[in-house]
């Protein structure tokens, strides 16, 4: 490896190429020197509420939100417990049935004798 190192390689701020620029701009621009400005950092990468998001709290928050629109729409009978099936009409009448076979079953009569 040499010693020396081209020092024009590692400069960081190149001129414009001349097509680049517009008729206009190129009037002011010629003859004179390009000063390059530097932009002030614009904070942290990460906002908190981007922070927040990935936290296992949020995570909890998100999944018992997703659990009560699920709910809710249970309730109302939008939707199943296994895709359109068990609804909550029909686990009303589901239930009821049950029920019905249970009176109904020899073993739950009381018979003295």
């Amino acid at each position: 490896m040499s010693a020396v190192v081209d020092r024009t390689v590692w400069n960081s701020y190149q001129a414009l190429p001349r097509g680049s620029l517009k008729h206009e701009d190129m009037a002011n621009v010629t003859g004179a020197q390009v000063e390059m400005v530097t932009v002030p950092a614009l904070g942290p990468e990460w906002k908190a509420s981007e922070l927040r998001e990935v936290t296992r709290s949020a995570k909890k928050e998100r999944n018992a939100e997703a659990r009560g629109k699920k709910w809710k729409e249970w309730r109302r009978g939008e939707r199943g417990l296994c895709c359109h099936w068990f609804t909550w009409r029909f686990t009303v009448f589901f239930v009821f049935g049950l029920c019905i076979a249970w009176v109904d079953h020899p073993s739950s009569r009381n018979t003295c004798g």
